[in-house]
């Protein structure tokens, strides 16, 4: 029965949608019936026992199925559903599109809450998608480390959009060159993407081979994540020993990761960050946009500044700790991005060529006691 259910999906699809996908903003009492089906049929199986030869198989998939349940009991306003078909396969998915109401629901059953980040900026967008209310409160805490410890640089006459990105990467491996020269150390860059990643990477390496270089893999190991920040730790730091490391931005290396002191000297942040266009995210934008709330910010510019700030809050992680961040994207430059800037990041050193990105480094770390 579901397997037919399915088929009628398929249908729709092709004769509602658009041939690859077909979105309803209604939840099938039909389908949750057959789910429900489903898993009752599972559970009497299941009463036989783990010596069933496909055990296994059968309680991930119960689980599975279980799960799609009970989020189908929540499905309301602030969810659609999206039918995919690829070939002979159909997918179907329940997608939250607003998780504020299941939160304030939880955050009910408590007496009170505190949501607190370096990123939660700006307060009102995570306000609203926490599940806050206009009469929460909102506490913005300035930064304790000393602002001459960081030097920010903007180089906005270099252009990250996709269709730009072939022609930007010897420009990017030429900056990043210019910001390591001026100082010994550990610096990361980040990147929107892998293929991003790796074709500047490969431009880096040959322009300079003197500068050790690591690259960060997709589906890294533990042990291969162990290893690529190993190259950061103190004990590993040589005089005069050039190390950049290149990432993901919004990957393993780009937060959760503290890097104190001598272990980064500098970040490059390649692009504002924003996720990829796809079906999930445009239909984020449609749900806020009906509501006259901005959905392209929503659904792509907050998310994306997010990623560009825990990426370069790895360099400044103690007051005692001096470092520079270079910026590279036009877009930096518009006042959409500008006013997400944290005060912090004040006064911004706009630079117009690798030349000048030295020039302002050499200025910048001239100032430093610990290298003078």
């Amino acid at each position: 029965a579901l397997n037919r259910y399915f088929a009628k999906l398929g249908k729709k699809v092709e004769q509602e949608g658009d041939g690859e996908c077909w979105i309803s903003p209604q939840l099938s009492t039909d389908l949750m019936a057959l789910v429900h089906n489903v898993l009752r049929a599972a559970e009497k199986v299941l009463e036989q026992g783990a010596a069933l030869p496909f055990w296994d198989e059968l309680i991930e998939c119960y689980f599975r199925v279980l799960d799609f349940e009970r989020i189908g009991e929540l499905f309301d306003e602030h969810y659609t559903t999206y039918t995919e078909k690829q070939g002979r396969d159909i997918r179907f998915r329940l997608f939250c599109l607003d998780p504020a109401h299941n939160i304030r629901q939880a955050l009910e059953r408590g007496c009170a809450a505190v949501f607190f980040s370096a990123t939660l900026s700006p307060l009102a967008y995570f306000r609203d998608l926490l599940g806050g209310e206009e009469g929460d409160t909102l506490l913005s805490l300035g930064s304790p480390f000393p602002p001459e410890h960081l030097r920010l640089l903007l180089a906005d006459h270099i252009e990250t959009t996709y269709k730009k990105r072939g022609e930007s990467y010897d420009d990017i491996a030429e900056s990043i060159a210019a910001l390591v020269s001026q100082r010994a150390g550990n610096y990361l860059a980040f990147f929107p993407s892998y293929k991003y990643m790796e074709e500047v990477a490969t431009r880096f390496a040959e322009a300079h081979p003197d500068i050790d270089l690591l690259v960060q893999e997709s589906g890294m190991s533990d042990r291969q994540r162990e290893e690529f920040l190993s190259a950061f730790d103190a004990d590993s730091l040589q005089p005069e020993q050039y190390t950049v490391g290149f990432a993901v931005m919004g990957g393993v290396f780009g937060e959760g990761i503290d890097l104190v002191g001598e272990r980064l000297v500098g970040a490059v942040v390649v692009g504002v960050g924003l996720p990829q266009l796809c079906l999930e995210r445009d239909l984020i934008r449609h749900y806020f946009d009906e509501r006259e709330i901005p959905g392209f910010a929503y659904a792509y510019v907050y998310p994306g500044m997010n990623r560009v700030l825990q990426a370069a809050g790895r360099v400044i992680r103690t007051a005692s700790d001096r470092g520079a961040i270079l910026l590279v994207d036009r877009r930096f430059a518009q006042s959409r991005y500008r006013q997400l800037f944290p005060p912090s990041w004040h006064p911004v050193h706009s630079v117009r060529n690798p030349a000048h990105i030295a020039q302002s480094l050499t200025e910048f770390w001239h100032h430093d006691p610990a290298h003078n």
